[in-house]
């Protein structure tokens, strides 16, 4: 990625009067309308617009340009409060490129003043570069910050994002400027114009299935012993790291709703930096002690200074709607208006009453990426978790991928067909509780009323995400699944975990034929004109049974593939 320049030429300049106004009304929202001119400071003020490595300026003679801000990104945990930033070790991340750098030049000894203006502030910090490092400093109770400025006339400054422990339902107040903010400076117990300077907050911006998985994570446990084998020799012969996580309590399999992974992506001297992040659990309050996962991950990803992200407080009787299965991200589309959507748009699952936690979705809308959201139904299955019921993996199409629906019709037809063929009473599920034979399925649950009402439900999704993301029908496939009770009954393909070209999906014990799967045969066939490899997994006892499939029991952490958020910061949903 080219970094633009600083604006050096006086050709490109802008009057200052002109610059001012269009500034502070960019900047401050209406906080300082009344500001018409802006007489020349006795100060001057470079900024590190973009995180060039070079700070343009006076800040006052440039024209803005195609980028006119600087970018501030999150710390790590282990930096929220520190007096100094850590030096970095060896092959370790220098955390002073997430500061918004500035330089200021006055009059040696003299005092000048700094304080932020926009929003939701309390997050920000100011930190000073000295011979020790990057040193926090304190600010007096109207929230100024006064800088004695030394002999060399020049202050370098760098504000630092910290993030809440922990919100209540509404994060909107705990995140900077939603996410604009500016800093101003003058001097100090002076009547001067202040300089203005754009900032923006690096957003979390949610990588979608298509996106390339670096990491993949799993719960090891006594039923989930099989699936770990499947996914440890994947895993070694696609290059991925698999991270093991030890399962302490019964329900610990569910490693996809335990945390959603993020990324705050920056650029530093043209290139673009991609650090880990994660929303953590909302689990604390449910019943089946799910809360002890969730706090394991939490340790983990702050022992590896993954960003963690704490949108809300736990909810009772909320069931499983809060977890993280049911919070996904469409690839990039242009919706039927022309609205251009380059990461995606936030996917979740509505049940009835029941709706994604209000914190996370105010913080997820905040980022002015990803939103406004897609909002299925799912009242009609049982957890309601969105990756119930739709995937995407990547195709050689016009969209670049097709989405994946379940479909209790395509069941039928395969049903009919291999009883056509004479195989109706070849057993379904063998070994296990479920065990039955082709007929009985097709005559029982393949002709319950409960499915013929799941079709109309799909068929409804399908229109809808054809609206929303501008699709045509063949943008869809469409996977033999069959519901009892909410329930797969059919381990659903849908629910699978898609990862650099692969698919992962559960193994669906379905009837064998000369020493084959006829049920793996038509999964495979189903994703024909996908740009996938399909694996199979041991999912039966380690999710199957208990609700869920391979998605549900992993989690990945991905690299957006366009991680210069910054050339779409005007343009994505959500811009000015």
């Amino acid at each position: 990625m080219q970094i633009p320049r600083p604006f050096e030429s006086p050709a490109m300049r802008f009057p200052p009067t002109i610059l001012a106004s269009g500034l502070i009304a960019f900047l401050l929202a209406g906080a300082a309308d009344g500001i018409q001119e802006q007489a020349r400071p006795t100060i001057r003020v470079f900024a590190d617009f973009g995180q060039a490595l070079n700070a343009a300026g006076p800040v006052g003679d440039l024209a803005g340009g195609e980028r006119g801000f600087g970018i501030a990104v999150p710390m790590p945990a282990n930096c929220r409060d520190v007096d100094l930033l850590p030096s970095p070790a060896a092959g370790d991340e220098d955390m002073g490129r997430r500061l918004g750098y500035l330089r200021i030049e006055a009059a040696p000894e003299s005092q000048v003043a700094v304080n932020f203006a926009g929003g939701n502030t309390g997050t920000l910090r100011l930190y000073r570069k000295t011979a020790a490092g990057w040193q926090r400093l304190e600010r007096d109770t109207s929230g100024i910050w006064t800088i004695v400025v030394d002999h060399t006339g020049v202050v370098e400054a760098g504000v630092g994002v910290v993030l809440p422990e922990a919100r209540d339902a509404s994060f909107g107040h705990g995140w900077p400027g939603k996410p604009r903010f500016a800093v101003v400076v003058r001097r100090a117990a002076s009547e001067d114009e202040p300089v203005c300077v754009p900032f923006r907050v690096a957003p979390f911006v949610i990588p979608c299935s298509l996106d390339p998985v670096d990491e993949l994570l799993v719960v090891a446990m006594a039923d989930t012993a099989g699936a770990v084998k499947g996914l440890e020799a994947f895993a070694g012969n696609a290059g991925v790291k698999l991270h093991v996580h030890p399962g302490k309590m019964p329900v610990d399999q569910w490693m996809q709703d335990t945390i959603e992974p993020g990324v705050f992506a920056f650029p530093v001297a043209g290139e673009s930096v991609q650090v880990r992040a994660a929303l953590t659990g909302l689990r604390r309050e449910f019943w089946m002690t799910s809360a002890g996962l969730d706090r394991q991950m939490t340790d983990w990803l702050r022992e590896s200074e993954v960003v963690t992200v704490v949108a809300g407080d736990s909810r009772k009787e909320t069931r499983w709607i809060d977890w993280f299965g049911n919070l996904e991200v469409t690839p990039s589309h242009t919706d039927a208006n022309g609205q251009r959507f380059p990461y995606g748009r936030v996917l979740t699952g509505k049940q009835n009453d029941l709706a994604m936690h209000p914190g996370v979705m105010g913080f997820l809308e905040a980022q002015q990426f990803q939103w406004p959201p897609v909002v299925v139904d799912t009242s009609w299955l049982l957890i309601g978790h969105v990756d119930e019921v739709i995937n995407f993996v990547p195709a050689k199409n016009e969209a670049g991928f097709k989405v994946l629906l379940p479909s209790p019709h395509a069941a039928r037809e395969l049903l009919d067909k291999l009883l056509a063929a004479g195989h109706g009473e070849l057993p379904v599920f063998e070994g296990s509780r479920d065990a039955t034979t082709v007929r009985k399925l097709r005559e029982t649950i393949g002709s319950s009323d409960e499915n013929q009402a799941i079709d109309e439900t799909v068929a409804s999704i399908r229109e809808q995400l054809q609206r929303e993301l501008s699709l045509n029908e063949r943008d869809f496939v469409m996977l033999p699944v069959l519901f009892e009770r909410g329930g797969a009954v059919i381990p659903n393909a849908v629910n699978s975990a898609v990862v650099n070209g692969h698919v992962l999906a559960p193994a669906p014990r379905g009837p064998r034929h000369q020493g084959v799967d006829l049920f793996e045969t038509a999964i495979r066939e189903a994703f024909a004109d996908c740009a996938v490899d399909v694996h199979f997994i041991d999912a039966w006892r380690a999710y199957h049974v208990m609700g869920g499939e391979v998605h549900c029991g992993t989690n990945t952490f991905r690299r957006l593939r366009d991680p210069a958020w910054w050339d779409h910061a005007d343009k994505a949903s959500g811009g000015e």
